[in-house]
């Protein structure tokens, strides 16, 4: 006789963890819809995949070398910009997934951000890498042309969670209008 009341229990609590679940699962913005999207892919320059100072892959433009692409260090990408006479409008770094300490993110896209922007960039985007090849669509880490973008705060939540998404706070005394640094006459 206690089996029935016992399943009839079991069914209208799972019911309510049901009803109660699906209620908290609304149309309210999440932080991954929150983080700024890459989506200037097709205008880049040149793109970078950093593992490590010495492990940084090419992927645009595709220079190949026996169907393979070679792996650089920091200081061969300055050589193969000059050599490749590479435009110098747009620079995206992908920056692996095992990166996830905020610190260690905001001062390795700062480096990146001087040494592209003393080879010439004018605009230097820093993303976190995502599933696949395209770079479209993937988190903003740091954006040198966009005042709002600034990995100093990043969430360090979302990174130590394995997402490849990063909430992005805006960043205090940035100049939109002249981000090369150079002066106003």
């Amino acid at each position: 006789m206690r089996k029935p009341w016992f399943l009839l229990g079991a069914t209208l609590a799972s019911v309510a963890w049901l009803l109660g679940s699906c209620a908290s699962v609304g149309p309210k913005q999440t932080a991954s819809e929150a983080v700024p999207r890459f989506h200037d892919g097709a205008t880049a320059d040149l793109v970078l995949r950093f593992f490590t100072w010495n492990s940084i892959y090419m992927t645009k433009p595709d220079i190949r070398e026996g169907g393979f692409r070679p792996l650089y260090a920091r200081d061969d990408i300055g050589r193969e910009v000059k050599r490749r006479n590479i435009n110098r409008n747009t620079a995206v770094v992908v920056m692996s997934l095992l990166y996830r300490d905020p610190v260690q993110v905001a001062q390795l896209s700062q480096e990146w951000t001087t040494y592209l922007n003393a080879q010439g960039f004018r605009r230097v985007v820093i993303l976190h890498a995502g599933p696949g090849p395209d770079i479209d669509g993937l988190p903003v880490l740091r954006d040198s042309t966009i005042a709002g973008v600034n990995v100093a705060a990043i969430n360090d939540e979302h990174l130590r969670a394995g997402s490849a998404n990063a909430t992005v706070p805006a960043a205090a005394g940035a100049d939109v209008a002249h981000p090369s640094g150079s002066a106003v006459r």
